[in-house]
């Protein structure tokens, strides 16, 4: 919630016509609005805004507590299928099945944040106009001849940096399962270690992959509805933001090796560490400690 009216009215401020909609939309733009001090005239009746706000919700919060039972959700459990469904038959579908909510709130988050910084393009020309340093960076940054599209451009390497923390998360999943002895009924049936990790991966990919084509046609809508230029837009973003699906690959398959070396490291890059030169007492005498490859030894 905080982030959602951090972005509305970072959109609201950066239109052309300061104090949009959008602004009065975010309690964070509530206090500026109030004019205080100001010189156009003081607003001191947009403070009951906050205060209408506050009484509504404790409202709903009480009554929300007073409908649910004791230590109860405010929704009814539901008694689940009797049978599993067809997606559960395999280790994809179990892996489609346990990422499916990570990956539709990173979904919303995708759409709504890049669809709000796309429409909020048009203003930034006169943001970054008075500041010279911030101009060049961006121009330099983005590798474009304009303002606007270096800050488009900026923003689809936000998104591929974003989708590549999503799949690095994704993959690691894998360890989750492990170390919560969850993969372990998996793998105890006709499922191989590949097969079982190869189910966790093609979620990562195919939901970076997603991610990317959410932001790239969330902000050719944003920008293209204000400009009169969807049709041209869309596609251009759409492709500008799957352009980096190979450098979040590359990451997530980084995650996926380092997934795989922790256990297997041999002695002499054990050693690399200066922790194990150091002395290892109190668990053992005040020696000290040598890998011999799993345990430590005197």
């Amino acid at each position: 919630m905080l982030g959602a009216a951090f972005v509305l009215r970072a959109v609201g401020d950066a239109s052309p016509a300061r104090g949009s909609w959008l602004s009065w939309a975010s309690p964070l733009g509530w206090v500026e609005l109030t004019r205080a001090f100001g010189s156009a005239g003081e607003r001191w009746w947009v403070l009951t805004l906050p205060l209408a706000a506050s009484a509504v919700l404790v409202a709903a919060a009480f009554l929300l507590a007073a409908w649910r039972d004791h230590s109860a959700g405010l929704l009814p459990d539901r008694p689940g299928r009797a049978t599993a469904s067809g997606l559960l038959h395999g280790p994809f579908g179990l892996a489609w099945r346990l990422q499916r909510p990570v990956l539709a709130a990173w979904l919303a988050a995708f759409v709504f944040a890049f669809a709000a910084l796309g429409a909020g393009a048009n203003g930034v020309g006169s943001i970054i106009g008075g500041s010279t340093v911030l101009r060049h960076y961006l121009l330099r940054v983005g590798y474009q001849a304009t303002v606007i599209d270096a800050y488009l451009s900026a923003l689809m390497l936000i998104a591929g940096l974003a989708a590549a923390v999503y799949s690095t998360s994704a993959v690691l999943r894998l360890r989750t399962e492990e170390t919560g002895n969850l993969a372990e009924p998996v793998l105890s049936a006709a499922t191989g270690r590949i097969r079982w990790a190869l189910s966790h991966i093609s979620v990562a990919a195919g939901g970076a992959c997603l991610l990317l084509a959410a932001a790239g046609l969330s902000t050719g809508l944003g920008y293209g509805v204000l400009t009169g230029s969807v049709s041209t837009q869309v596609p251009r973003l759409l492709g500008a933001a799957l352009a980096r699906l190979p450098a979040t690959m590359v990451v997530a398959a980084v995650a996926v090796l380092l997934f795989g070396l922790p256990l297997q490291w041999p002695t002499w890059m054990m050693d690399i560490s200066p922790f194990t030169q150091i002395l290892s007492c109190p668990a053992e005498p005040c020696r000290r400690r040598r890998y011999s490859g799993s345990a430590p030894s005197r």
